[in-house]
């Protein structure tokens, strides 16, 4: 169902976050003051990533929405959640510029060294990617919105699979 769907993708959006967080070496065998404080003690929460808090806010709403929304509704829903996911993502990278964030910085920090963090280059770089990336998952989700009104197979994979995967790995190209 969309609800069992859209728990697991909660679960596995929290856990990668955290996964993502965790501090480098922490020392498992040292006993805290509780489960609690080795959790805390164990992650980074300043290393959060915004498309991964964006990820788990839009993952929680699509759970309050299949939680009170009616069968029938959901399978209309279902129709579009390919564009509407991407779609998602594309305003995410977009709010991202817009608010001074572009997303791939935070991505980038992991492989470039502290001193070029602040240069006008590196956020120049990053604002092109993020830039990329908001074009790549906007033209997904109007792909996406799109195949759901064509009725050919052919014509449906074509815009739902195959020209997205295209535009994923030109994105992924680029961000190399």
């Amino acid at each position: 169902t969309w609800e069992t769907a859209t728990i697991a993708a909660l679960l596995a959006a929290v856990l990668l976050t955290l996964i993502s967080i965790r501090r480098p070496g922490f020392d498992r065998s040292r006993r805290g003051a509780g489960l609690g404080d080795d959790f805390i003690a164990s992650h980074d929460f300043s290393r959060i990533k915004l498309l991964d808090a964006a990820t788990v806010v839009f993952v929680v709403a699509l759970l309050i929405v299949a939680l009170v929304t009616s069968r029938p509704d959901v399978t209309q829903l279902d129709k579009y959640s390919q564009g509407l996911s991407s779609g998602a993502l594309g305003i995410i990278a977009l709010g991202s510029i817009v608010f001074g964030h572009p997303f791939t910085i935070d991505y980038a920090k992991e492989s470039t060294p502290p001193q070029v963090w602040h240069t006008a280059v590196f956020r120049h770089i990053n604002y092109v990617l993020t830039w990329v990336w908001t074009v790549v998952f906007l033209v997904c989700g109007a792909l996406g919105l799109l195949s759901v009104h064509v009725h050919t197979k052919g014509l449906q994979d074509l815009l739902n699979w195959y020209i997205p995967i295209v535009l994923i790995i030109i994105g992924i190209w680029l961000n190399s």
